[in-house]
């Protein structure tokens, strides 16, 4: 159970998540920022309780500063991954993501300009990014899966 504050976990390429679990039900996401990294997650029959948005993406992930932004490159986080993962699953979850708006999210070469809070060189908000990431998500207020990868007998959408 996550109450609230920031969780950044990193998990091995393959077979664990950086959050991990028996059964993605076994999780419950009540507050506070969340990303993690890694192989892929047991699926369960349901996904975890999120009472914010909370997404689960899958696809390829490269070194550098994962960043999700808004419309407008304002930044509602970035996070320093240390690895690329041709296999990756992340959590991907903040207050600040609203229900129906549209997020872009990517790895970019650099930190963002002018953040509002920031812990060392690994996680940053708030600030701004010079261009879009390149993929995206509608934030649905709860838990929902995003991107696609192939292989393996984990993970959601296989």
């Amino acid at each position: 159970t996550v109450n609230g504050g920031v969780v950044i976990a990193h998990g091995a390429s393959s077979p664990e998540e950086g959050i991990d679990a028996d059964n993605l039900s076994y999780l419950t996401f009540n507050g506070g920022v969340i990303f993690s990294s890694g192989g892929a997650m047991q699926q369960g029959s349901s996904g975890p309780r999120c009472k914010q948005s909370c997404e689960y993406i899958s696809g390829s992930l490269s070194k550098g500063y994962f960043t999700v932004t808004d419309a407008s490159k304002n930044v509602i986080m970035s996070v320093y991954v240390p690895r690329a993962m041709s296999q990756n699953y992340s959590y991907v979850s903040s207050p600040d993501l609203t229900k129906g708006s549209t997020y872009y999210y990517g790895t970019q070469s650099s930190a963002p300009s002018n953040p509002t809070d920031n812990f060392s060189t690994y996680y940053y908000a708030g600030g701004t990014v010079s261009s879009l990431p390149s993929s995206s998500f509608s934030a649905t207020g709860g838990y929902a899966t995003v991107g696609s990868s192939s292989g393996g007998s984990y993970g959601p959408g296989r």
